[in-house]
């Protein structure tokens, strides 16, 4: 069982100076929210897992910026059962869900009215089209009418690198990033969140 919250300050420590760097050198506006959706794996997924991570600019040029998360495993309904192989995958099972996870509508609400307090100039992920189309088929299972904030996507930008895959590992693994949570929500979104420093550092253009 991964606690968001215990990991959180060793995520502060490796993104806080990532991004104060980011800022200052690049003419950014706006916050940022990365996010990242683990799904039960069957053909109508639900989301089962929720993380995001936001970065909201420095007040003054010599200012830090300013770091929140959100991360909620979601139970669907009682009984419910993640397929197998997604367990392979991300480690989160039926049995995890039933003792930690939150009522799915509580949980999209709460997220969405966390981004609203964000106000972001984006949201982003890795394979965006993948988490963007998850939220917003969720939330329209539940009864939310919400307009999500224009996505970026990392994978796109990751065209512009030197590697055979454009997967998050090896993303990460090009900039020397080691993710030992790697599936996990609140990890997967740290991860997006550095890679997406480092290209726009290296010049890349946002996508």
């Amino acid at each position: 069982m991964i606690d968001a919250l215990t990991l959180w300050p060793d995520i502060c420590k490796r993104l806080q100076p990532e991004f104060n760097q980011l800022y200052k050198k690049k003419q950014l506006h706006g916050a940022l929210i990365f996010v990242d959706t683990e799904t039960s794996g069957f053909k109508d997924a639900d989301i089962i897992e929720l993380g995001a991570i936001s970065v909201t600019p420095p007040a003054t040029r010599d200012g830090d910026v300013e770091l929140d998360f959100f991360c909620q495993l979601i139970f669907p309904y009682q009984g419910y059962r993640v397929s197998p192989w997604a367990t392979n995958i991300h480690g989160i099972t039926s049995t995890m869900l039933q003792r930690h996870g939150h009522p799915p509508f509580e949980t999209f609400q709460n997220f969405i009215e966390w981004i609203d307090q964000k106000s972001p100039a984006y949201l982003v992920a890795h394979c965006a089209s993948f988490d963007k189309g998850m939220l917003e088929k969720n939330l329209l299972k539940h009864g939310i009418d919400y307009a999500l904030p224009k996505f970026l996507c990392t994978v796109k930008m990751a065209k512009a690198l030197p590697i055979k895959s454009r997967k998050l590992a090896f993303v990460a693994s090009y900039y020397n990033f080691d993710n030992q949570q790697a599936h996990r929500a609140i990890a997967d979104a740290e991860v997006c969140a550095y890679i997406y420093t480092q290209m726009v550092l290296d010049g890349i253009k946002q996508r």
